[in-house]
Formats: structure tokens, C-alpha cells, sequence
């Protein structure tokens, strides 16, 4: 029986896209034979490839160089192991494999419509084939038969068979008291203990004998042509020599207590020989005359197996499954769930993959200790694949059964403790830590191991967060500058944001911001997490200053905060664009109506940033849009919007139509008297003495009645340079006459007077103009232009 406590398959497939429907396959299988260890490759594409071999097959340290004719989408990873080195090359866009043998080696081409094997030539010429299968071994190849789809089959161990119990008389008729004294007894346990030994030719030579002897009457007749059987089963090549046999066999003791396994053995070998509708029927009778018996979930097995390799993959995923969630043998529920999780492998579902695997070596862990080697290449397998949970729970079997003086105990044990951290079981992960640093104190891997180690003992936490705190900083002061201070750090904030210490996160940031974003795959929320809980506390306490620049700094914006609270703080700490940000934030998602008051903080910031332009066509709209929907407005707006047109274009037909708004609606505000004296100016520069003359009296009139002195005598001298070009010298003479009896600085008043003497003379009162430049020369100012004038008018030095 091939699958009787059978040997599991470790299988890599490493599977190289040459084109959307095309792809290599390399799987190794390991196993042992004659008590050494082998490994085989099978290659596999959908074109045939050529491959040739040097210096020959047979010879150690040879190598295999195949051909083919696609290159691979994605560049393949190189695989390195006791018997092969596999280089995938790729250059001027032709792709080779190189396959150096570290050992013996065997190399096959296969027949595809058949199945036959042929030994390649060792001349070294190419061959060409879909299919190759090489075989890597320390002294004695191992015993070869026909393949079938999922690669070579190989010889199978069985458990030493007990003699069966017989009737109670002899060939000669006599009583058995005790069967080892007749004759057909001892001959049938010599046969056993041969076939317990591995001596399977010695074994069939005696069974022969002893039935061409007996006449074909030997009183263990079932049992020792069911032992052929078996023995057929494990030599190569024997499946007509076995389906001889056994046809016969079930005929004639078809209610033998074999009959089950004999039916598995007959269904094996006809469908090795192609025989495959025959194959499946005694499948199916076994399944249907024997449904309880354990054998029966092998056969389910085997016709799972037919389906896979006619491709029918959610057949056979069905008839596995059958096995595994009903079988009540452990050995043929483990093989089940061995060949899912190879077929979840072959499809890339790594979590089914794994969770097949921890099914098997939770239940029946001795399924994976029955060859060494293939569990330690399928643990390498598994953490490549970054099953981490079945590759650390392999690993925990495997590490007591390996020597510890060897150079693999050490490494295994060292990935043990990290494919536990990386499975989430930190707490066994520490352990393994430790039990590696005790038993490898002196080790060149013995510093990484201990970075490791400090690592995960911060990681778990289990400490006050004081202590942890403490533990953290210890680790960034050891290991500077390295991945363990990384996480350290990252640790310490995390453990300090928990606190709601914010403020020494701070000066972190820069250092956090600084990190690998690889190392931690949720880095960028916790960043954002941290700042917005540090953004948060600071606009609580109305530290606007710090939340300002925080967000400056980490570039947080409205994407982190769009309240008021923020937008004012930006506004208060002059980061007008961020203030911009904020308001546009809230615009957006607001209708019209209900984002009114952001529009008009939008625009607040606008003018603040000194976008004029912008800010006019923005202003104008909101001030429509208020209109229509009957909002008030304040004066502020249109004394804005006056101020942005005086600061650009200077539109003096809208900068009066805004100052007669204000005018009219705000008659109290105070800014009227700066809008008045914009007015003033821009008259002035456009020459317009009538406008300049009215915002001139306005102003002036404005200023006595709100005892305002802010704007005299400017004011004042407008208003008579005004009067003045307009003949209005009575006005402008009564206006000056008034300012003069304000309290003026004396530069402002040589000013007055020097206007006020040049009307005096224009309407020819020269006594009072020469009195007024006396008053004006006699003021003590020196290098003053106006005095100095008046001076002149005086003759006065």
C-alpha cells in the first residue's frame, strides 16, 4: 500500500510567470531510502525545454543547465539546499535554469503520453522534454516507479505484520498447539521478519518457493499472496506482476480481513499501469464494501488524487475535505489536510495554507516525524511563506530531535523564537529567547539574538508603564541608530499618548516623523493619531501658538481639525493660510446657506493674505448671496472691501458708491473718517477738487463733532486747498482761522499759517497777511520749509 503511514510530500512550488497561462513548476520532494535521505525535482512547464548535463549524469558535482524559450514576467528567486544550488538567469532576454548537483545525482526526461522514464544520456547533449525529474542522494540512489502527475512516488515503510491467527490442524492434519511449531508457520514468519527487515527480494523469493513448494496448498496461502502483494507494491515497476496477482486474489478470498488493503494495492497499480476506469472501480468497492474501515478514506484519497491530476481541482478539494472533517483515522485525516494545504499553497492562500498545517500538528503531530528532513525543509517552507504559526509549531517538535552540537539545531532554535514573535505567541517567543541565549552565549548571532529578545520584552508590555518607559529609554540609548531604537521610540510614544502626556511627545515628532513607515504598518496613523490628541490639547488650554506650529511643522491642516477653535487660533497667530485652509474645508462641505459664516471667515483670511483681487470677487459674491438670502451684513465687510480697492485698482466710482453704503447704514462708524481721507486722497490724485472738497468737509466737519484730532490739520488744509481751486477763499480762509485755534504741533501750524497769509494777500489785506507770516517766521523751528517761507515773506533772517 503506497499510502500507509505514509511519508508527508513537502512541496515547493515556485512558479515562474511566463505568460498570463503559462507557468514553471519546480516541486521537491524529500524522503529516505536504504536509511539515507534524497530529494528530487520535478520541472515541469507547458512547453517542452531543452536541458543538458555536465559532466555526466551520475557524477557528483555535475551540473544541469535548461533552456527555455519564454522569459519570465517576474526575475525568480534562487533556491539553495543539501543536495541542489537552482539559479534562475536572465540575461539578453533569455532565461536559463542552472540546477549544481552538491551530491549524487540522477536525471530523467518523461514521456508525457505515457508516463515512461528514461535516464538521461551523460554525453552531455540536449534533450528535450515538458518534463524532467532529478534526483539528488548521498551514496545509493533510492528505488524509483513510474510517476504520475504530482511528481515520482517513492518507497513505502510498513509496520511489522503479525502471522494470522489459522485454523487448529496442519497440511498434515495434525493439531497446532502453537503455530510457530508448523512447518507453514515458521516458513510464514520468516517471511514477515524478512519483509520487517526491507529484505522485499529475499521475502518474495521465499514466498515463492514456499508456494511452489505447498502444491499452491499452504495453509497461509491468503496471507502470504496478500504479502506478495505488498511486496510488489514497494518494488519499481512490478503494477502488471502486482495485477496478476491480486485480481486473482480478491476472487478467491474476497472476505479475507486483507481484502481492504488489497483492494487499495490493486486500485494503486492499475492506475500507475493506465488502467484507470479499473483503478477507480476497486476504489470505489472499497469505499462502498468497506465505508467504515480506514483503509477506505485512503481510497477517497486516491480518487481525490485522479481528480488533481486531471485538474479538477474542486473535485478533489471536495473528496479531501470529505476525508478530513470525517474520517475518524488520524493518519488519513492528516494526509487529507496535507494535500489541502498544498493546493491552498499552489493558489496562494497562505491563511488556508497555514490553518491546514496547525490542524495536523495539533492533532497528530507524529505525522510529521516520520522523516525528519521533509519537516525541517517544510518548516523553511512554511516561514517563507510566512506561515509563521505552522512553521513555529513544527519547529517546537522538531528542536528535541535534533542534535544539539549541529549548526541547525542552532538556527532552529534561534527561528523558533522568532516565527513564535511574528505568530503572535510573544510569551513562548521570550522563552525560546532565552533558552537561545543560555545555550549560545558566545555565538556571533548571539547580539542580535539579545536585541531581539529586549525588543519583544518592551513589545509585551508587561511592566507599569513607568517601568516601561524606562525600559524604552534603555533600548534607544542601546542600540543608536538602530531598527531596535526605532521601535523603542515608536514604543515610548505610543505608551506616552495612552498616558495623555502630549507635551513629551512633542519633541519626539521630529524623530517619529524621521522613522521607516515600513517598519510599522499602522506608523501613519498613530503619527496622526498622536498629533491630533497633542493638536486637541493644546487648543483646550488656548495655546494657540503651540497648536499653530505644530500643525505647521507636521503639515496638519483641516484634514486633522476644522473647527472654529482652530480657525482662530490660526487667524490669532497670523497663519492666515492655514486660517485660508480651515475655512475652504468647511465651505465645502456646506451648502450656501448653512456655510455663510465660513464664507465670511474664508474671506477674512483671504484678505489677510493680501490676495486683493481674490478677496474683491469673493466679497462681492458673498455680499449678492447675503442680499438674496436677506443675512445682515456687518460694516466690516464693505470697509474691507473698500480698503482692498483702495489698495489695488483704485475703482473710485465703487470706492464711493462703498463709502456712501457705509455712509448711509453705519452713520457711527468710526472708520468713516479713514474712508473720507482715502476719498480725500484719491481725489487729489485724480484731480477731482469737487469730490476732494465735499469728503474734505465731511471729514472736517466729522472731526469737530467727534472732537477728533486724529486728522488735523491734514483734513483742514484739504478742505481750504480744496475751497481754494474751487473760489472758495472765505471757506477756506474760516476753515484755517479754526485750526489755528487747536493745540497744533508747531510744524503742522507753520504750515496753516503760511496758507492762511497767502489768502490774506490774494484778497488784499496786507496787514494781516504780514501779521500771520510774523507769527509764522517767529516760531522756533529751523530747517523747517513752511517757516522758512514765512521767513522769506518777512525778510526775517
Amino acid at each position: 500500500m503506497r499510502d500507509m503511514k505514509r511519508l508527508f510530500r513537502s512541496v515547493y512550488s515556485l512558479v515562474f510567470l511566463v505568460s498570463p497561462l503559462a507557468a514553471l513548476d519546480i516541486v521537491q520532494t524529500a524522503g529516505t531510502a536504504n536509511k539515507e535521505a534524497y530529494l528530487t525535482l520535478t520541472l515541469k512547464e507547458e512547453r517542452a525545454f531543452f536541458c543538458r548535463v555536465t559532466p555526466a549524469a551520475l557524477l557528483q558535482k555535475g551540473a544541469m543547465v535548461c533552456e527555455f524559450e519564454r522569459v519570465p514576467v517576474l526575475k525568480p528567486q534562487p533556491i539553495d539546499n543539501r543536495f541542489f544550488t537552482i539559479s534562475p538567469i536572465l540575461e539578453n532576454n533569455r532565461f536559463t535554469l542552472k540546477i549544481d548537483f552538491k551530491k549524487q545525482a540522477l536525471v530523467y526526461a518523461l514521456d508525457e503520453k505515457t508516463l515512461s522514464q528514461s535516464a538521461l544520456s551523460p554525453n552531455g547533449e540536449k534533450t528535450q522534454s515538458a518534463r524532467w525529474i532529478v534526483v539528488g542522494y548521498e551514496k545509493t540512489p533510492p528505488v524509483l516507479r513510474a510517476p504520475n502527475d504530482a511528481g515520482l512516488n517513492f518507497p513505502i515503510s510498513f509496520p511489522a505484520l503479525e502471522p494470522p491467527s489459522i485454523g487448529a490442524l496442519d497440511l498434515n492434519g495434525a493439531p497446532i498447539a502453537n503455530r510457530m511449531n508448523s512447518e507453514d508457520g515458521r516458513e510464514f514468519s520468516m517471511v514477515l521478519e524478512s519483509y520487517a527487515a526491507g529484505f522485499l527480494a529475499d521475502a518474495q523469493k521465499m514466498i515463492d518457493d514456499s508456494l511452489a513448494q505447498s502444491g499452491g496448498k499452504h495453509l497461509f496461502m491468503p496471507e502470504l499472496l496478500a504479502l506478495k502483494i505488498k511486496i510488489l507494491n514497494k518494488l519499481p515497476n512490478q503494477e502488471e506482476a502486482l495485477i496478476s496477482v491480486a485480481r486473482p486474489w480478491i476472487e478467491a478470498y474476497a472476505s479475507h480481513n486483507e481484502t481492504p488493503e488489497v483492494l487499495l494495492l490493486l486500485g494503486e497499480a492499475e492506475v500507475k499501469a493506465g488502467l484507470i476506469t479499473d483503478g477507480v472501480y476497486h476504489f470505489e468497492t472499497l469505499i462502498r464494501e468497506y465505508p467504515k474501515d480506514r483503509l477506505a478514506d485512503f481510497a477517497r484519497i486516491y480518487k481525490a488524487d485522479r481528480f488533481l491530476s486531471e485538474g479538477k481541482v474542486a473535485e478533489a478539494t471536495f473528496g479531501y475535505e470529505s476525508v478530513l472533517f470525517n474520517s475518524q483515522d488520524v493518519p488519513a485525516a492528516s494526509l487529507a489536510a496535507s494535500r489541502l494545504a498544498e493546493i491552498a499553497i499552489r493558489e496562494d492562500d497562505i491563511p488556508k495554507a497555514a490553518e491546514f498545517y496547525v490542524k495536523i500538528l495539533q492533532s497528530a503531530p507524529e505525522f510529521f516525524l516520520e522523516d525528519i528532513e521533509k519537516s525541517k525543509e517544510l518548516t523553511a517552507m512554511m516561514a517563507d511563506r510566512k506561515l509563521y504559526l505552522p512553521a513555529a509549531l513544527l519547529a517546537e517538535i522538531l528542536i528535541d530531535r535534533i542534535e544539539p552540537a549541529s549548526s541547525e539545531y542552532e538556527a532552529l532554535l534561534l527561528n523558533l523564537a522568532r516565527w513564535q514573535n511574528l505568530a503572535s505567541m510573544q510569551e513562548k517567543s521570550l522563552i525560546s529567547y532565552e533558552r537561545y541565549l543560555a545555550e549560545f552565549a558566545y555565538s556571533p548571532q548571539t547580539p542580535v539574538a539579545q536585541k531581539e529578545r529586549d525588543l519583544l520584552e518592551f513589545s509585551l508590555g508587561r511592566n507599569t508603564p513607568e517601568a516601561n518607559l524606562a525600559l524604552y529609554d534603555e533600548v534607544i540609548s542601546k542600540y543608536p541608530d538602530d531598527e531596535a531604537a526605532s521601535r523603542a521610540l515608536y514604543e515610548k510614544s505610543k505608551t506616552l499618548m495612552r498616558l495623555g502626556r502630549y507635551t513629551e511627545v512633542v519633541p519626539l515628532l521630529a524623530k517619529l516623523d524621521k522613522l521607516d513607515k515600513k517598519m510599522f504598518h499602522d506608523f501613519d496613523s498613530r503619527l496622526r493619531q498622536t498629533e491630533t490628541a497633542l493638536l486637541d490639547s493644546f487648543l483646550r488650554a488656548n495655546n494657540c501658538e503651540q497648536a499653530v506650529s505644530l500643525s505647521r511643522d507636521h503639515k496638519l491642516g483641516a484634514t486633522i481639525r476644522s473647527d472654529e477653535s482652530f480657525f482662530n487660533c490660526a487667524y490669532l497667530e497670523r497663519d492666515f493660510n492655514l486660517a485660508l485652509e480651515i475655512a475652504d474645508f468647511n465651505v465645502r462641505k456646506r451648502s450656501p446657506a448653512e456655510g455663510a459664516e465660513w464664507i465670511a471667515k474664508r474671506l477674512d483670511a483671504l484678505y489677510s493674505t493680501s490676495d486683493y483681487p481674490n478677496y474683491i470677487d469673493g466679497e462681492e459674491r458673498f455680499i449678492k448671496m447675503s442680499r438674496a438670502l436677506r443675512l445682515p451684513i456687518e460694516a466690516d465687510r464693505y470697509i474691507r472691501l473698500f480698503d482692498a480697492y483702495r489698495k489695488t485698482d483704485f475703482d473710485s466710482k465703487r470706492m464711493s458708491e462703498l463709502a456712501a453704503i457705509i455712509e448711509s447704514r453705519f452713520p457711527k462708524e468710526p472708520r468713516l473718517m479713514d474712508i473720507y481721507a482715502a476719498m480725500i486722497a484719491l481725489s487729489r490724485n485724480q484731480g477731482d477738487v469737487q469730490s476732494q472738497y465735499d469728503y474734505a468737509k465731511k471729514l472736517v466737519n466729522r472731526s469737530r463733532l467727534t472732537q477728533t484730532q486724529a486728522f488735523t490739520p491734514d483734513a483742514e488744509i484739504a478742505f481750504a486747498q480744496a475751497a481754494i481751486k474751487g473760489g472758495k477763499q472765505n471757506e477756506a480762509i474760516l476753515v484755517l482761522q479754526t485750526t489755528l485755534n487747536d493745540k497744533l504741533p508747531d510744524r503742522d501750524r507753520a504750515r496753516a499759517l503760511f496758507m492762511l497769509g497767502e489768502l490774506y494777500e490774494q484778497n488784499a489785506s496786507a496787514d494781516l497777511a504780514n501779521a500771520t507770516f510774523e507769527r509764522c517766521a517767529n516760531l522756533e523751528l529751523t530747517d523747517d520749509a513752511w517757516a522758512n517761507l514765512c521767513r522769506q515773506k518777512t525778510s526775517t533772517p
